[in-house]
């Protein structure tokens, strides 16, 4: 009877992880009770990925990037008199259902575990559930309840991981940064810089006024009738090319969960390379 007893009780866990995995819906999954076998099936799944990445050559290549004495230079310079760090993660996205999402919340986990300076690793994104929260404060971190959209002013040093964020959110980053003292307190690990000077989005004002997703380049000729804007959602991304180092990542071994990422280290030396000067002639 206590077999069968089990069996149940493991087919009925089995079977609440197969009904929140169909439901896309945040709030609908929500609702679904904190199951101990989803998260222990996570939590499994989670240290599998962290060590399938730690033994990676994509992390032998990462630790190696980051001790070489240019990049480390700069960490230096970052952490001044400061012996600790904290990050930030933005737009993980559901690590229960997503490789990809493991991947990166993985990255950083390595990133906590051997850096030694990192001391606080807090995680936002909306779409995270109840189960994942839990998970996530197993592995060391805190969980975010406010959406910052972007808006954390760093006020001590900070590194931001936001893998493949919309570039709104970037922009808020550095905007409220937009200081010589809190841009110096800044690293972005994230979508390149550099990349969105290339090939720059486009935003879509619906006629709701509300901001539709980025189409890159002339593929917005070709699939929207509207108008570009540039000046809200990308301006101090652009104007920060002056003082901003970026060093892209090898990405072609996790090409999905990394691709085109950077590190971005900021040093303005005076006001006058805050001003901005990013326009774009449609």
């Amino acid at each position: 009877m206590a077999i069968l007893r089990k069996t149940m009780e493991i087919f009925n866990s089995l079977q609440d992880l197969k009904t929140s995995l169909e439901l896309n819906d945040w709030g609908k999954r929500n609702i679904l009770k904190i199951v101990p076998f989803r998260k222990k099936i996570l939590m499994w799944r989670m240290k599998r990925c962290i060590n399938k990445l730690e033994s990676s050559q994509f992390y032998h290549n990462f630790r190696h990037q980051v001790n070489t004495p240019t990049i480390s230079g700069h960490f230096s310079k970052f952490l001044g008199s400061d012996s600790k760090a904290q990050m930030v993660i933005y737009g993980i996205g559901n690590i229960e259902l997503e490789e990809i999402s493991r991947l990166q919340l993985s990255l950083a986990m390595l990133m906590k575990k051997d850096f030694g300076w990192i001391e606080l690793v807090e995680v936002f994104d909306p779409v995270i559930s109840k189960t994942e929260s839990q998970v996530m404060k197993t592995l060391g971190c805190s969980v975010l309840s406010i959406n910052e959209h972007g808006r954390r002013e760093a006020m001590k040093p900070t590194i931001f991981f936001m893998p493949h964020c919309e570039i709104h959110l970037y922009n808020n980053l550095m905007e409220t940064n937009w200081e010589l003292s809190l841009l110096r307190n800044l690293v972005i690990l994230g979508n390149s810089f550099e990349e969105y000077r290339k090939r720059p989005p486009f935003i879509v004002i619906l006629e709701n006024n509300q901001p539709f997703a980025p189409v890159y380049g002339d593929n917005f000729k070709k699939f929207w009738k509207g108008r570009p804007y540039f000046s809200i959602a990308m301006e101090h991304v652009m104007s920060a090319e002056k003082f901003t180092n970026e060093f892209r990542i090898d990405d072609s071994t996790y090409f999905a969960a990394f691709a085109f990422s950077s590190w971005h280290f900021f040093n303005p030396c005076s006001e006058t390379e805050l001003v901005i000067n990013y326009s774009y002639d449609d």
